[in-house]
This record gives C-alpha cells, structure tokens and sequence, in this order.
C-alpha cells in the first residue's frame, strides 16, 4: 500500500458549470459526479485563468498565467515550452508514475514539437501519453483514434461529416455523429484509459489525467445519447434572448442544447467506467478525484455560443474535488474562489511534492480538509486577440471585467445570471475590482532575481565562524583555475 494517493484528474474541455446535477440543474443526467460530489467537495466560484483552451491547459500544466507563459489565445505553430510544464515533473520526481491520455493541446496539430512527440513527452516527465485530438483536429492528425475508425470502415464517414460542419461554416449544426457511441472519440479515450489504469505501477503511487474532448462542439452526440433528451421540452437559461445570432431561433437553441446534454449524460458515464475500473483495480479509496474543466460553455447565454468571454458560462469552471474514502459526512459546497492553476498546486501538495518556484496557484487541500475557509480574495481570468487584451475580477460577490475596452460589473449575489450591469451605478465596487487587478499585475510576475542576496550577504555565509575575510578569499583562490577569466583567441591563426 502506498502512504500517498493516487490522483485522477478527470478533465473536460467546455463544460458550462451551471450544467451538473450538483449545481441544481433540474434537466442533465450527471449520477456518476452526483455522486462523486456527494462524498467530495464542490467549489461553486472557481474560474479559468483563461477562457479559451490552449492557454487554458498551458496555465493547468505550468501553474502560469497567460501573461507569463507568453499564449494569450489559441495559436498555431507553437508549443508550450518543456521547461515551463512542472506538474508531470514534479510529480514523477516525488516519485508518482504519470500518465496523460486524450487531448493535450500543448502544440498545434498541424506539426509536432522539436524533437517528435516521444521527446516531448518524456521532456515534461510524463511515463505514459497518448494524445488523441479534439474530433475538429482529427482530419488534420493521424492518431490511434483514426486508425481505430479506419480498421472498422468508419474513418471516412466520420471525416465526411467534420468536413460538412467546416464547409458550412455553423458550429451549431446539430446531429448525431456518423459513428457508434462506443466509436466516439470520448468512448474511445475512455477505453484507452482503462487500459492505461491496468499498465500503471502497483509499486509507486500514479497520477493519471483522462482529458476527454467533451463536451466541446461538433454538437454530434451520438447513438441513444443524441436522441436522451426531448428538445422540445429544454428550458433554456434565463439570460438567453429571444432572437439568437440572426439565424438561429430559440427551437434551434433547445436542440443544441438537448443535444450538449446527451454529451454530458455520455461524459458522466465515462467517468463511471473510470472509477469503476480504478475499483477494480483496488486502489479507489486511496484516490484523490479532481473533476473539472478548461473553460465554460455559454450555450447561448448573452447571445453567445462557445468561449471568449467572462461571464459565469463560460469562465466559470466545475471544479469537484473527492478525498480519498470520500468525505465521512455528505459532501459539501464551498464559496471559496478557485481558479485552474490552483488545481496545479493542489495536486503537487496531495503527492508531497516539492511547490515549484515561481508559480502562482495556491493549494486547495486546506479549503478541502477545512483548515481554511478560503485562499484567494480575488480571482482573475484574461485572454487577448490581436493586441487587445481582456482581464475580469472576481471578488467578493462581485464580477468586474473589462473586454474591447468595455467595462462591466455585476453582483453575482443579487443577479447570478449577470442581466443588470453596475457599471455606472457603483463605482466603488468597480475601483476595488480595479485595484485587485493591479495588484494582481504588480505581483504575479515572474522575477528570476526574487532570492537574490548581494555579494557580501553570499561570501559571509560560505565563511567558516571566525575566519577572516582575507584568509577566505585566499583559500578559495587557490581552488580557481589559473585561465578561468584569461582572455580567450577564437581567431583562426594557422
């Protein structure tokens, strides 16, 4: 038995957080993590430190911000730096085996990084990874997911389908996919991950990462999922409008929303299979569970569809945590802000190892035992397009963000479904949020001369108690190398 957890980390990709049974929506189907929720605990104010996925999932690995990894938005043609992901390392060097299976997005797909992928890999400390794209990157990345469909006769299909969504242009195209649901790609990162639990090492304690594609768009859940919930009977948010991007009804809202939901219901019984598996295996209730998500999704809410914004849909996150055993009384909900490089450092703190210099989450262990009641007094989220940067702030109950030079606030208290801006009504609260923000951009820089001691701090601490300066620097001469600082002839004179 190992004295420290195994750690799951159960990562989807646009997740609206309003949208879990745990959260009191009375309309999807989420028994697993209702469950898993019911013994854990629940952060019902946790935020990504960026609303869009590339960035996103660097700040989960690097416990960086976009303003300090460099990646403000998605972006091809570039990957995210080895040395800049510590959390693979940093578990494998307190000794955890590592294991990451589905979507990484830490590259582009259209070219693997310097050195091919199985360098990269190792290069970030991970044992085991298998990287499966999400289904809008599968035309364009041979996988193990395309050969899978290619020995069943189904690839063609299935890219004939993706190509008919990029030739119209409509993200929001509804249809069950052209495949099996034991054929989609989140059933079949699944299957790869079950196989991945029975590899791991029994010897040393393992982390592993099942990072599932959904429910991010094409809207294509599949099989009896595409067709769980009546669109006709979908409530839909009360800050949707009745008239949607120019083209698109409310009918056709509550079909993209039935069908969200039919993934949803598909990823809830992905993460069954998965506990399951880890039950099986003997090793469940010495696990640490952390569910969670890139970002949101607003699903029409403000008039919007996907990311790219701060409101609660889609900078919101669900955020489970579940300690081994589960909790002893019934989970519980806490209002303490988190953020997604807080998962970073939670996860490091629960395998014992060492905080990585120069990283900003914060462990949210202390919030999960109840030692504490919260660690952050503000949360802060940003993204950036084409030299325009956007920066939101969470404190209190209330929301500040500013976007395409636009301010806006809201108090979630008194208006959850951000409908009533206060902008122009209290400026109190919007200085506060001001002066987080600047806080926070005074302080969360990375400063490699943070330690930095001067010269006469550093030689009295290598003399020896009661030796002289002189006799010091005596003896360390005479370890030097006559030539260190000689200077050097790099001409050619033959």
């Amino acid at each position: 038995m190992n004295s420290r957890p195994d750690i799951l980390l159960f990562l989807t990709d646009q997740w609206n957080p309003r949208m879990l049974g745990f959260q009191g929506h009375a309309q999807v189907m989420t028994p697993e993590l209702d469950r898993l929720a019911a013994e854990g605990l629940v952060f019902d104010n946790a935020y990504t430190p960026c609303p869009v996925c590339m960035p996103a999932r660097w700040s989960l690995a690097t416990g960086l911000y976009p303003h300090h990894h460099g990646l403000w938005m998605n972006m091809t043609g570039i990957a995210c730096p080895p040395e800049q992901i510590t959390l693979f390392r940093g578990l494998k060097n307190a000794g955890y085996s590592t294991a990451k299976i589905g979507k990484f997005h830490y590259f582009d797909v259209h070219e693997n990084p310097q050195g091919g992928t199985e360098d990269y890999f190792k290069a970030i400390g991970l044992d085991t990874a298998e990287e499966i794209p999400e289904p809008y990157a599968c035309p364009w990345s041979r996988s193990d997911y395309t050969e899978h469909l290619k020995s069943k006769g189904l690839l063609r299909d299935y890219l004939a389908d993706l190509c008919e969504r990029f030739e119209a242009g409509d993200e929001a195209i509804v249809r069950p996919a052209p495949v099996p649901a034991e054929d989609h790609p989140d059933a079949f990162i699944t299957e790869q991950v079950l196989e991945a639990i029975q590899a791991q090492p029994t010897d040393r304690p393992m982390f592993l990462c099942a990072s599932l594609p959904g429910p991010h768009s094409p809207f294509d859940a599949p099989g009896r999922y595409g067709s769980l919930f009546d669109p006709d009977e979908m409530v839909l948010a009360p800050n949707t409008p009745e008239r949607l991007f120019d083209r698109h009804d409310r009918a056709h809202m509550r079909k993209i929303q039935a069908n969200y939901f039919g993934k949803l219901a598909m990823l809830d019984d992905c993460a069954s299979r998965i506990v399951t598996a880890l039950e099986s295996r003997g090793n469940w209730d010495e696990t640490l569970m952390i569910f969670s998500a890139d970002h949101g999704e607003y699903l029409s809410a403000h008039n919007r569809m996907g990311k790219c914004g701060f409101h609660e849909e889609s900078a919101g996150i669900p955020l489970l945590i579940r300690p081994p055993g589960g909790n002893r009384e019934r989970g519980r909900h806490t209002s303490a802000l988190a953020s997604l490089v807080d998962v970073h450092a939670t996860i490091l703190d629960a395998a014992g190892a060492d905080a990585v210099p120069g990283t900003f989450g914060r462990s949210l262990l202390p919030v999960l035992s109840g030692e504490q009641a919260d660690v952050h007094e503000a949360v802060i989220s940003e993204f950036g397009h084409q030299g325009r940067r956007a920066f939101m702030v969470r404190f209190g109950h209330y929301k500040w963000f500013i976007q395409d030079g636009c301010e806006q606030l809201y108090n979630l208290e008194n208006d959850p479904w951000e409908m009533h801006d206060l902008i122009d009504e209290e400026s109190a609260a919007a200085a506060e949020a001001r002066d987080h923000l600047l806080c926070f951009l005074q302080n969360a820089q990375i400063n490699l001369a943070d330690e930095y001691q001067n010269l006469f701090t550093r030689v009295r601490g290598r003399m020896q108690v009661g030796e002289k300066l002189s006799d010091y620097l005596m003896r360390e001469l005479e370890k030097l190398h006559f030539g260190d600082c000689r200077r050097m002839n790099f001409f050619d004179t033959e």
